[in-house]
Parts: C-alpha cells; structure tokens; sequence
C-alpha cells in the first residue's frame, strides 16, 4: 500500500475509540452490518497467533549458525560481525528426544526459554524466511508482509482479510455473533483489512482504561462533522457487540505466571484469557517493537548481553509463559493447546556485516518461530550460507529459503482446511501441495504443504483428533463420507455440520452407537466443520475434515 495511499484505502473501521466494558477497554473496528456479522468461526477450534516484530529482527544474533563461525568472527572491515558476536559456547542447542536436532545451529543464551519450548517439541525453527527483492523500508516492508504481496505490487487488501472474506461471503446478512480476528492493541492489523473493510477488531490491554460517552455535542454539519458522527457511531454501535467479548474476558482465566514488565508477555496473556473464555476468534495479532539495532545492539566487552539480548529474552518468556498456559488450560473445545499454534515475523532481517557502533543495519531473510502443541518441533532449511566461495569473500546479503507466504499458504491449507485452488486465488500464485514437500522446500517457491504441522494440520481421511470426544477420519474412502467416532461417552449427541461457505447442511441428534458405527451424510467434495455436542453434560467438541 502506497503512503500516499493509506489513509484513504485504510477504512475508518481501522481507527480506534477505547471503551471500558466490566474493566476492559476495547476498540472496535468496523460498521454497524459488521458487527452483526462478525461471529462464530467455522473452525472455532483453530486459533492461530501472530506475532510482530516490529524494526527488522537480526536473525544471525537470534538462530546462530555456529558452523559460520569461522567467517562470522571476522572483522566488520572484512565483512564478517566479530564485535557483536555470541560466543560460541554460549550458544544454546536445540534438543528434542535427547538429540541435537541440528548440531551446527543454536539459539542465543538468553532464549533458554524457547530452548525449552524446543526441547518439549512445541517449537519450529525456519531459516531464510522472505520474498524476492526485499525492500528495506520499514513501511513498504511491513506492508508486503501484511498484504502478502510482491514487492511490486501494492495490494489493497491483508492476506488474513482476503481469507477471512471467502469464508464469510455473506457476513453483512448473514449475523453471527463473534470478532474474527483480534489486534492486541489499539489499531487493527492492515494483515485483516478486506475487500470492503477491516475484517478486525484492536483490545486494549485489559490494565488500560478509557470510555465513550454518550453526552456528547452535536457534529457539525460539514464534511468533518460527518466523518465525526460516523466514528461516534462505529463507537456508540459498538456497545451492541460488546457484551460477547466482555463475557469471554470475564469467563475466562489464566493460570501460568507471566513475566512482569513484559508487554509482549501482557499482549498474550490477553489473548490466552481470551481463548479461555470461548471467544471463539481465528486470529489474534500481537506487537514488539525496538527490533531496529542499527547501534548498541550489544553491550561491549559483553555480546551476549545489550538491548536485543533483552528483546529476545523478554519475547522467549512472553512466548514460554503463553504456551504454559495454553497446556494447563481447557475450553469448551476441549484442550487448547490442541487449538493454537503461533508465529513470529518481522518486516526483514539484518546484515551479515555489523556495523562500528555495535550494530547491524537492514538486511534481507530472517529465521521465524513457530509454536504449539501441533506444531513439528524440528529446524527447517539449511543455515544462512555468509561465505561466497566463488568470490573467496564474505556475501553482502543471506539468500531466501522459504517464501513468506509459503507459511500463510501452509497455515490456511493445513491448519484451516482451505482447498488449494482458494489457497492460490487468494494469493495470485500457484502453489505446490504435493505430499513430499521436502523434495523442494528450500528453493524459495511457493509450497502450501510445509511439514509446519504434526499430521497435517486438520484432519483428513484417516486422521485422528486428539481430545475427549475424537473423530477417527473418513472410511473406507474420502469421497464417500462416511465418518465414524470413537471413544465418545454413551449418549446421545447434537451433530451440526457446517460447509465452508458457514452454511448449516446438517443438523440431527444421533446416539454414540450410531457414530461409532459411521455416519454418511452424503456431502459434496470440500471442507466441513462438524459440531458434536453431548446433549447430557453439554461438553462440545468441533473437527475440520476434508471430503476429497
């Protein structure tokens, strides 16, 4: 999006009016039709979290490729880091299973919490995460990984709004009742923005305070005092829709010690409580800034301490203290560290080269984290190549691997059941699904199939979902329908199924001798969430399958 451009594409659901509701100030974010229209996800078990790294995160000080070391301790002179460069007994090694999962990289010492997280298989590491001709402008940057664009395309829409606006076609008649994306903060992410407005909605944090009143003067009436009147009605609206977000605040809880004086910690406490009060919102979007080290990223005499030492501990913490959480906790969905998975990102990475002030100035690729009980705890590409053996010298920028929407692509095939063919329309590419990605995942192509998840991500044809109530896939073949249960409580059950447009096309009781023994409901090809509900202790559980 271009600058000139942002204040008349962005939407004014896109600005910002606090309101206190029972203790928490939240700001809403779209019209009155949107309102009525935000509701229950089709997959209100499927929660993904992002997490912003605003400035441009050094990658090379966060995942340390410790085989470099022999170019990475030359001088910033001869293009390699020397005075800003961990130790290399310090490095931190990624251990799952009581094994190096990859001997020659580690994280920097004061990431032991995420080193933890690894070691408890809930971490994915990936090296070289870009784009093509990257552009170092924070703006333009940032804006190409929230739209999803290339970098010479200035798309007018965020690729989690586009998303959301082919799952919810009718959402301006068709009301539900629940926000469908979240920024913690007070703007809401441009990653949400649609094709008719923002598709979120910005939560302050809970300890913020504010209000609207409604003893207000008249707006004059000028072109002012209508833009004036529409926001005191986005904000006077938004008391009707209120309510579910204040209950699920309140219903819900938090049971980990989070760190103190850690924003990014208070951010996904938020959003924890959130999802423990059944709020049933797909994405949440949290922010860390002060990632731009261009000097005093160390502290002299001392690398492995300074200003992004304590960045990354403060955000390996907020991100252990999260998932901590999550593992301790359930919903009415069952385990919601079986629902969650995160993310972090950053609008690029930094040079191989520091520079004289114990800094590092905008590079090109950088490593991302990925976390959560379904993730697969393992390291994904090779490290950064710093070496140029053609030359005999130190390279000026690390190569791209992976294509940052080859993650998003990854995440809403595999994670929210979305069909491949949409998967491209979304994003203007073609992307690869074949069932070997590891046969080219490291070209820096466009792939929808990463090995991101355990199992897949949803479950399709014979998988099987974890939790009280599980569904055993779909037999004997896919496009038959036939899907079955097992280890449901006798009883009886309330099954709705629900098609990818949010369509109800099923709604009956049936008793758990039925299920176990198959159900075929005679659906089409495509992507279902189907709802079960024990009609005796209410105990709700929800599956995404796909019929291929």
């Amino acid at each position: 999006m271009k600058r000139r451009n942002f204040l008349k594409t962005t939407s004014l659901s896109a600005l910002s009016i606090p309101i206190v509701l029972n203790g928490l100030p939240f700001t809403s974010l779209a019209n009155s039709p949107f309102y009525k229209a935000l509701g229950n996800a089709a997959y209100p078990d499927r929660v993904m979290v992002l997490i912003q790294l605003n400035g441009g995160n050094d990658g090379l000080n966060t995942v340390i490729p410790i085989e470099m070391y022999p170019h990475l301790t030359k001088s910033n002179s001869q293009g390699g880091r020397s005075n800003i460069l961990v130790d290399e007994n310090d490095v931190l090694k990624l251990m799952y299973n009581s094994i190096d999962q990859s001997p020659g990289t580690g994280l920097h010492p004061a990431m032991s919490a995420l080193s933890n997280l690894f070691t408890n298989g809930q971490l994915n590491v990936m090296q070289g995460v870009g784009y093509p001709n990257p552009s170092f402008s924070h703006f333009r940057a940032t804006d190409i990984w929230l739209s999803g664009s290339d970098s010479n395309t200035y798309e007018q829409t965020g690729w989690a709004g586009r998303f959301l606006d082919h799952e919810h076609p009718n959402y301006l008649t068709t009301p539900p009742a629940n926000p469908l994306a979240i920024t913690i903060g007070s703007i809401s992410s441009n990653a949400y923005k649609g094709t008719q407005l923002n598709m979120g909605m910005a939560v302050q944090n809970p300890t913020a305070s504010g209000y609207f009143s409604g003893n207000i003067d008249t707006a004059p009436n000028s072109i002012y005092g209508y833009e004036l009147e529409h926001i005191r009605k986005i904000a006077q609206q938004s008391n009707d829709y209120a309510a579910s977000l204040a209950t699920a605040y309140a219903n819900g809880q938090n049971v980990a010690t989070y760190p103190s004086n850690n924003s990014l910690a208070d951010q996904l406490k938020t959003v924890a409580r959130l999802i423990s009060g059944d709020l049933g919102t797909n994405f949440y979007m949290v922010n860390m800034g002060s990632f731009d080290t261009h000097n005093d990223q160390v502290n002299s005499g001392d690398t492995k301490t300074g200003w992004h030492a304590n960045q990354l501990q403060q955000l390996a913490e907020a991100i252990n203290a999260f998932q901590t959480d999550l593992n301790s906790m359930t919903n009415s969905y069952g385990a919601m560290q079986n629902q969650v998975f995160g993310m972090t990102f950053s609008e690029f990475g930094r040079t191989i080269k520091s520079n004289n002030t114990n800094g590092t100035d905008h590079g090109t690729t950088a490593p991302m984290f990925l976390f959560g009980n379904k993730i697969n705890p393992t390291v994904l590409g090779k490290n950064p190549e710093v070496w140029d053996s053609a030359q005999g010298q130190m390279k000026s920028d690390l190569d791209m691997q992976f294509d940052f929407r080859s993650i998003y692509a990854t995440a809403l095939y595999q994670w929210f059941g979305l069909n491949k063919g949409d998967v491209d329309s979304l994003f203007g590419k073609t992307f690869e699904d074949g069932t070997n990605p590891s046969q080219n995942i490291y070209d820096g192509g466009f792939h929808c199939n990463l090995p991101i998840f355990l199992n897949g991500g949803i479950p399709i044809a014979t998988g099987v979902e974890e939790g009280k109530i599980s569904a055993s896939g779909i037999y004997p073949n896919p496009s038959l329908g036939l899907i079955k249960y097992q280890g449901l409580q006798s009883g009886t059950y309330q099954l709705q199924v629900i098609n990818n447009d949010g369509k109800l096309v099923h709604d009956k009781q049936y008793s758990s001798t039925e299920m176990e023994n198959g159900l075929n409901f005679g659906l089409p090809r495509g992507t279902y969430t189907i709802i079960y509900r024990n009609t005796k202790n209410k105990q709700q559980r929800s599956d995404r399958i796909l019929i291929q």
